[in-house]
């Protein structure tokens, strides 16, 4: 490790250790019932143990140990932002931070909790949440804006990050139009 990072070592109090376990194990009851509630219980997990694995840089802010630094992660998010309808390749996302691809990638995934085709497909699924919501587009013009390759592959991701088909989603979420 270099001389100008060092490791925050945190200790926890045998409450938040307990708070920790008690997360974990209702996650794993909630993970077939309902996804959501296991989501929101390993998010607080992560939250409290977040510090635990901090990096110190003077000047940068916090960081994960072997990540991407702040404005390396900058860059991807919003190449991937810009790009979302596109192909977006591992290579791309490594050229853009300035890394090798194998690099980039274990960076990418101490820094962010994924791997860099997982948070793609993430972020396609937030763009066609939005565009449901907000748009009268079919289904199948909502996967092209994605960067899915049509309305099958779209349903397919969907079911998976979201427990239900996209159409049943935009039934449910949607706001009527006000008269």
């Amino acid at each position: 490790m270099a001389a100008t990072q060092s490791v925050r070592t945190t200790q926890f109090s045998p409450r938040a250790r307990q708070a920790v376990v008690d997360l974990l194990a209702n996650a794993r009851h909630a993970v077939n019932d309902d996804p959501e509630a296991a989501h929101r219980c390993l998010d607080r997990v992560t939250s409290i143990l977040r510090p635990l694995f901090a990096v110190e840089e003077p000047g940068a802010g916090e960081f994960a140990l072997g990540g991407l630094s702040p404005w390396q992660l900058r860059l991807v998010s919003k190449y991937i932002a810009d790009h979302l309808s596109d192909r977006i390749s591992t290579d791309n996302l490594a050229s853009v931070a300035r890394l090798s691809t194998s690099h980039f990638a274990r960076a990418f995934k101490a820094s962010v909790g994924c791997s860099p085709h997982s948070f793609v497909l993430q972020q396609r699924i937030e763009r066609a949440k939005d565009l449901m919501l907000n748009s009268s587009e079919p289904l199948c013009q909502v996967a092209l804006i994605c960067g899915l390759s049509d309305q099958s592959h779209l349903s397919r991701t969907f079911r998976a990050h979201e427990g239900c088909t996209p159409a049943a989603w935009r039934r449910v979420n949607r706001q009527p139009e006000a008269a």
